[in-house]
């Protein structure tokens, strides 16, 4: 049983969305079995101000809309897609974006749900919005099979970046549990050296 955005959606815990025209997060939804109900709770993105929501099972509420964390409604069915198009508004700040590799061989080593799976730890880490936000994007094949799964990690030097964390390639992410990813976002956001990270080294030919 669940709850649904006024998409259609259903609501689950870590979404970002618009609630009385104010960006919140998706803290609980939680099932209340004994009189069929749910328990939803929100939190303001920009004052951390919680509250809380009990509905029906199978409720659509009309108050709340799934949104990206640009503060943009959703289209149905997407996680980030916005349902109007600003050909103007920027995209969002990141202090480092890092490109998993979800191709074939990289997948079947790791997982081709890995880069889901970091962007929901980043968001229980407070690291997937303002100056030190690390964006994880998808990519096909480096052309680096044989040091799968392969993460490479730019960061942007315009503004807060650190160069020494330009251009970094990493081998066997595949064997990197929740922990080890911890310790790599920490690392970026704090400017450490990567010491504790296996890295791949280039050659030019």
């Amino acid at each position: 049983m669940c709850a649904f955005y006024e998409n259609g959606d259903k609501i689950k815990k870590g979404d970002i969305a618009l609630y009385n025209n104010k960006s919140v997060r998706v803290l609980i939804s939680k099932h209340i079995k004994e009189n069929k109900t749910m328990d939803i709770v929100l939190e303001e993105l920009e004052t951390n101000k919680q509250y809380k929501i009990n509905v029906p099972y199978k409720t659509y509420i009309n108050t709340l809309k799934k949104s990206n964390t640009m503060g943009s409604e959703v289209e149905k069915g997407y996680e980030c897609k916005p349902k109007t198009l600003d050909p103007n508004k920027p995209i969002m700040h990141y202090k480092n974006i890092i490109y998993i590799c979800v191709d074939k061989r990289c997948s079947i080593a790791g997982s081709n749900k890995k880069a889901d799976e970091l962007r929901e730890l980043l968001k229980s880490m407070d690291l997937d919005r303002g100056k030190d936000r690390i964006k994880i994007s998808k990519s096909l094949c480096f052309g680096a099979c044989r040091y799968k799964q392969v993460a490479n990690i730019f960061s942007n030097t315009q503004t807060n970046g650190n160069i020494k964390h330009n251009n970094i390639w990493l081998s066997a992410t595949h064997k990197y549990n929740l922990k080890k990813w911890e310790e790599l976002f920490l690392d970026l956001k704090n400017d450490k050296e990567l010491n504790n990270f296996k890295q791949i080294n280039m050659k030019v030919y």
